[in-house]
């Protein structure tokens, strides 16, 4: 149930990122089109960072469809990842901390030279370093999240700044994360 929930809201998230890229075309070239596509679109590196909070993610993204809006496009798809996260206290590390999280999201991506924001949705699997983390105040073993990032890339398509924000959810309890960092980046 919170897979669909989450899957619904990533929907309407892609409608109004697609609103307003459609908003911006000239209407006399207003053709829309969704090509199906398999294609690797990056493999990435990243590093983000807020408060007492770092996480480093390996991901890639596989596009599945391209859709297009006039001049504009975005991409449909999934991300693959593994993410380690580190929290600090004060004095010390958090319990449980650090985390590995291996994740599977669908992914919704602007197609953009120098920038690109992508929004995603799905699962989360945690392990940590000491048992007690599954029920540390991060979340369980398995949860859902969704969020997304954007990426100001300075050297283009290697090299840019990223701002990350995620939503983890599961059963009543929800957390989250955010970050400003670097991502170094292949785009084939």
């Amino acid at each position: 149930m919170e897979l669909i929930r989450y899957i619904r809201w990533l929907m309407v998230f892609t409608a109004i990122l697609g609103r307003n890229v459609e908003a911006f075309t000239d209407s006399t070239q207003s053709a829309q089109t969704c090509a199906p596509i398999l294609r690797l679109r990056s493999i990435q590196a990243d590093f983000t960072s807020i408060y007492f909070i770092n996480a480093e993610t390996i991901s890639a993204d596989i596009d599945l469809a391209n859709l297009t809006f006039s001049k504009q496009g975005a991409a449909l798809g999934v991300r693959l990842g593994i993410e380690y996260i580190k929290a600090f206290g004060f004095e010390h590390e958090v319990e449980g901390s650090p985390l590995l999280d291996y994740n599977l999201f669908i992914r919704s991506s602007s197609l953009r030279p120098c920038a690109r924001m992508d929004a995603y949705a799905g699962y989360v699997y945690r392990t940590g370093k000491t048992h007690r983390s599954y029920s540390s105040t991060f979340t369980p073993e398995e949860a859902f999240i969704i969020g997304f990032d954007l990426k100001w890339m300075l050297i283009d398509r290697f090299f840019g700044l990223m701002l990350k924000v995620c939503i983890i959810g599961s059963g009543k309890s929800k957390t989250g994360s955010d970050g400003l960092g670097f991502v170094i980046s292949w785009d084939p």
